[in-house]
This record gives structure tokens, C-alpha cells and sequence, in this order.
């Protein structure tokens, strides 16, 4: 398998009573991201001999490139108070838990599929902001994401599903958040 390309993230905050998640909706349009899994480990040494070792999820962390952050995320996403087009950034907001899917696209034996990835408890932190004057070419800035992945309830961090078509990926995401078609 090789991976080739990367679409859709989307990101539903919990709801705030009850269980699920509000609507999903679209985070911008991916530009890349990187899941690190960080693991929790051990060994354990006897007879001058390693003798038992164990290696387990711990948290994972996905660092997420986007074309924008839309603005009706610093509230759902952040916090933040948005009225109209403006957003007030206050010390006191919160970032809040939701989940968080991308699609992957790779190609396997000569066949492109799509990779579709849901994190079920995920919470990203607040943008790096980073503006350059125009000089003689235009440079593009893209906002970065960083958020941390924790396992839900039932233990379960990730769920990912291999679909031969972009639309067959999108609707097992959208079960995922509980969006039921009508």
C-alpha cells in the first residue's frame, strides 16, 4: 500500500448534554497530517535476562494542516465567543472534545482506495496565527492543528474503514458521528 493523497477532515464537538456529537462538519480542506501514537512501556528484567515486556496505547497525537479553520470553529472547536465575523478570544475558553475523521486515499495493488479514519475522542489546541508581507512570489500559510487522541469509553482510540469509493468512506464517517440519512 501506498498512501496518495488525503481529504475531508471533519470534526464534531460532544454534544454538551446526553452522548454523540453535534453535526459534523468540514474543517477546511486537508493538507496533510501526522498521527504519532504515544505508548506506555515496560520491561521487566530477571536472570540477568529480559523477561517480560509490554507495550500499550497511551494517547496519540495528530498534527493536522488545513487550507482554513472556518470561523464557526473557534466556537465549536475552541470556545471562543463568534458573532457575525467576529471572534473573541477570551483566557478563560476551553477547547472542546469531539471526534475528528480524515479520509486517506492509497493505492493497493494497482487499485486506489479510500481510507476512511475516525477518532472518536479528540481535542485539538488553538492555531499558530503566521502572516508574511507579499514580496516578488506569493507564499501561501496554512493553519496547523495539534490535537491529542484519548481512547473513549470502551477503550476503542481509532477506527478506520477500507472503501472503494471517496462517497462509501464519507457515509461510514457520517455513521460514525451518528448522522443517519434520511
Amino acid at each position: 500500500m501506498a498512501n496518495i493523497g488525503l481529504r475531508k477532515p471533519f470534526f464534531a464537538p460532544f454534544k454538551s448534554t446526553g452522548s454523540g456529537y453535534d453535526a459534523p462538519a468540514a474543517l477546511g480542506k486537508a493538507v496533510n497530517v501526522k498521527v504519532s501514537i504515544n505508548k506506555a512501556e515496560g520491561e521487566l528484567y530477571g536472570d540477568d535476562a529480559l523477561d517480560e515486556s509490554d507495550s500499550e496505547f497511551s494517547s496519540a497525537t495528530i498534527d493536522l494542516g488545513v487550507t482554513t479553520v472556518p470561523i464557526e470553529f473557534h466556537q465549536s472547536m475552541f470556545g471562543h465567543t463568534v458573532t457575525e465575523q467576529e471572534t473573541t478570544y477570551n483566557v478563560n475558553d476551553e477547547a472542546k472534545e469531539g471526534g475528528f475523521a480524515i479520509i486517506g486515499v492509497e493505492k493497493v495493488d494497482g487499485k486506489r482506495k479510500f481510507v476512511a479514519n475516525f477518532f472518536p475522542r479528540t481535542k485539538f489546541s488553538e492555531p499558530d496565527s503566521e502572516y508574511d508581507t507579499k514580496s516578488g512570489s506569493i507564499s501561501y500559510k496554512t493553519p496547523s492543528l495539534s490535537g491529542t487522541v484519548k481512547p473513549d469509553s470502551t477503550g476503542d482510540w481509532k477506527k478506520d474503514k477500507i472503501c472503494d469509493t471517496e462517497a462509501d468512506a464519507l457515509s461510514w464517517i457520517n455513521t460514525q458521528f451518528g448522522v443517519t440519512s434520511g
